[in-house]
């Protein structure tokens, strides 16, 4: 709808109350600076919504809270820095939703609950700094999830073991020499930290 509106500075307010399908909606707006609260509520298909909103910094509370196609939703929004409080209880594929967010410190716990599909999610997101606790208990894949994520101190054993679902994992958690224990994870879990065979 507005894909590609390089000078829309804002999103107007009550005007997609009742939208299901907003894929690419915002796509490449790249004056957009944040996302309001309260918004897009019944949207289900939020799929490369705001891909390259390079500026926006922040998502409102309560927003997006239906959502279950997340695909590249936030793909390379450098400077998103906030989610607030949002959880993405009904995200299911969720692969490089929030792609190269550089900026992006902290998440929720008790996030991400259905989602199935988290391959890429984080990837490159060099600000993040910890896993969130009680989150992502349905995913199966988790290729690249945190792929070079270099701030992450969370505890890789922690959060492989408890994450039984997980059936593919390769390069997970590739890049994150920060993590509290990771020399012995890369030696007892060498495939999450290895991008394995290209070919």
């Amino acid at each position: 709808m507005f894909q590609g509106c390089s000078a829309l500075s804002a999103i107007p307010l009550n005007c997609f109350n009742n939208a299901e399908d907003v894929h690419d909606m915002f796509r490449d707006c790249s004056a957009l600076s944040s996302i309001p609260s309260n918004m897009f509520n019944k949207a289900v298909d939020a799929s490369n919504m705001f891909e390259y909103c390079v500026n926006i910094t922040e998502l409102g509370d309560n927003t997006l809270t239906a959502i279950e196609n997340g695909f590249k939703t936030f793909y390379k929004n450098y400077a998103l820095s906030s989610i607030s409080n949002n959880t993405f209880d009904n995200v299911i594929t969720a692969s490089e939703m929030f792609y190269s967010c550089n900026a992006l410190k902290r998440l929720n716990d008790n996030s991400f609950n259905n989602v199935v599909s988290a391959d890429d999610m984080f990837n490159r997101c060099g600000d993040l700094s910890a896993i969130p606790e009680n989150s992502f208990n349905k995913v199966e894949n988790a290729d690249y999830m945190f792929y070079y994520c270099r701030s992450i101190t969370s505890n890789a054993i922690d959060f492989i073991t408890s994450h039984p679902n997980i059936t593919s994992h390769k390069g997970c958690f590739y890049g994150c020499t920060a993590m509290s224990d990771y020399a012995q994870a890369t030696a007892q879990y060498p495939d999450w930290f290895s991008l394995g065979s290209l070919f």
